[in-house]
């Protein structure tokens, strides 16, 4: 089946923070593209402003304001070129992934299965 302007969330780009949903990150998709910096200066504080209105929660948070622009860096993939308010180099620590933890190759204890009572009722 298929709909002419129908398409699904699936077949759509992944959001790079889903928290802000999909106008928040095409916002800033149009911001990048912007060729005049001073336009895009004026576009992220606007968007900024979104953001803070969609998470009221945060805002009696004493680094709110720079989880914001570290956010809106994330987003943007470090490609908005802008005079930042703050610094969001801090950023980059939060999209790093962490070291995979290792596993214990130990044998583990399986506890009393359904399985292994049978086969121990059948041996006696």
């Amino acid at each position: 089946m298929n709909i002419e302007g129908l398409d699904y969330n699936t077949q759509r780009e992944k959001l790079v923070m889903p928290e802000y949903g999909r106008e928040i990150q095409k916002m800033v998709e149009y911001a990048v593209a912007l060729p005049d910096k001073e336009e895009r200066q004026r576009c992220a504080e606007s968007i900024i402003e979104g953001m803070a209105r969609m998470t009221p929660q945060g805002h009696d948070s004493v680094d709110y304001e720079q989880k914001l622009w570290d956010h809106l860096a994330i987003i943007s993939g470090f490609k908005l070129d802008i005079d930042w308010p703050h610094d969001v180099s801090g950023a980059k620590k939060i999209t790093t992934k962490p070291e995979p933890m290792a596993y214990p190759m130990a044998r583990l204890h399986r506890g009393l299965s359904p399985f292994l009572f049978v086969i121990g009722m059948e041996r006696l």
